[in-house]
């Protein structure tokens, strides 16, 4: 088992210290494991567990959103909605209509010069899956004469996370770099651990 794959359960088991009580829990994680660990907590919690099939929300409604959404979420508010009594319809309603997380992934044209650049604002994401599944977002925006440029914008407070997101963003071809995930032409990292995520990703290749 891959050791991204052990960070995804312990994400999971911790999150799972919120499972509610004589409730429902609504998930959409399709990783065995995770759902093992989901099944086990609710069982001892009294809880009914619901895993929605994340291609339950259409592509009709996924395009109805101004900003890159995720299926993932869509069908887990869904989900909820038609267990609170709500219809589709009028979910779908109300879910285009809030006003998003200013974290949402949006897609921005800058032009420098005669340059076109696709800014894609990606600091919201908070761990490897959801990198992983946001940069497959962005396939249809590249070309084969794409640059793709990564920026690292690390925190004080989340040393651990800066590291973590080095490692996704080498792409480096060597045999410690098992878990390679991301194609970048370059990369720039500033703010917080500058040095350490530098070293870090020059260390492997």
């Amino acid at each position: 088992m891959r050791a991204t794959t052990n960070r995804s359960v312990e994400i999971a088991t911790s999150l799972l210290e919120t499972c509610p009580r004589n409730a429902v829990l609504v998930t959409a994680d399709q990783n065995l494991q995770v759902l093992g660990g989901v099944h086990r907590v609710a069982g001892r919690n009294g809880t009914r567990v619901v895993v929605v099939d994340p291609d339950a929300a259409t592509d009709a409604e996924v395009d109805r959103f101004d900003f890159v959404s995720f299926e993932e979420n869509i069908a887990i508010a869904l989900a909820v909605s038609e267990l609170c009594g709500v219809n589709r319809a009028t979910a779908m309603d109300g879910m285009v209509a809030a006003n998003p997380d200013p974290g949402v992934l949006r897609i921005f044209d800058v032009y420098l010069g005669p340059t076109r650049v696709n800014l894609a604002n990606l600091f919201a994401v908070n761990d490897r899956e959801p990198m992983i599944t946001a940069m497959g977002r962005l396939d249809g925006y590249r070309t084969a004469g794409t640059v793709t440029i990564g920026i690292l914008n690390n925190r004080l407070d989340r040393e651990r996370r800066a590291i973590q997101f080095a490692d996704i963003a080498d792409n480096a071809d060597n045999a410690d770099n098992a878990d390679n995930d991301l194609d970048f032409d370059r990369l720039v990292t500033f703010e917080a651990y500058e040095k350490l995520v530098t070293n870090r990703l020059l260390a492997r290749g």
